[in-house]
């Protein structure tokens, strides 16, 4: 018999981002650990983001260490501390059992208003962590995962629309 986990809350706001486009998002091809750099519409995707970013006060910043985040992340031109890290790039596609692997996420040990910038499965998998209903998440998608994990979610050149389940 599994043990059921308490599901964790977060003590304050967390953002994620995913990476801007690609050539091979609009193909429809998984990128997986491929490193494939963003294309122009990404690129413009990050920068009319950026505005909005500075707004929220955001003062830690964790990057997968792909590529197409890291450019994602240059357009934002962020002042605050930013680190790579591991755990939060992409996730390879198992192809025995068709699911990507959970990452060992632990969203509630990061520092209040962390940005993190990311992949779409990666998402997946914090949602997972955080017992919230997945959603996929378009290029340069910024989410915002509150107290009480409601989740506000700003697609680029459209308003925040709460998103409350």
């Amino acid at each position: 018999m599994e043990a059921h986990t308490k599901v964790k809350h977060l003590s304050a706001p967390l953002f994620f981002l995913r990476h801007g486009q690609t050539n091979w998002n609009l193909e429809r091809r998984l990128q997986g650990l491929n490193d494939v750099s963003l294309n122009e519409t990404g690129f413009q995707q990050a920068k009319s983001l950026a505005p909005l970013i500075h707004e929220l006060e955001i003062k830690d910043c964790i990057c997968s260490p792909m590529l197409r985040a890291r450019q994602t992340l240059a357009q934002l031109q962020l002042n605050c501390p930013v680190r790579v890290d591991h755990k939060w790039q992409e996730l390879s596609i198992n192809l025995q059992s068709l699911q990507p692997p959970r990452a060992k996420l632990a969203p509630e040990q990061l520092k209040p208003y962390t940005l993190i910038v990311s992949h779409g499965s990666v998402f997946e998998a914090l949602c997972h962590t955080l017992a919230i209903p997945v959603k996929v998440l378009d290029n340069c998608s910024l989410v915002e995962i509150s107290i009480g994990n409601t989740i506000k979610i700003h697609h680029s050149g459209y308003p925040l629309v709460n998103r409350q389940e």
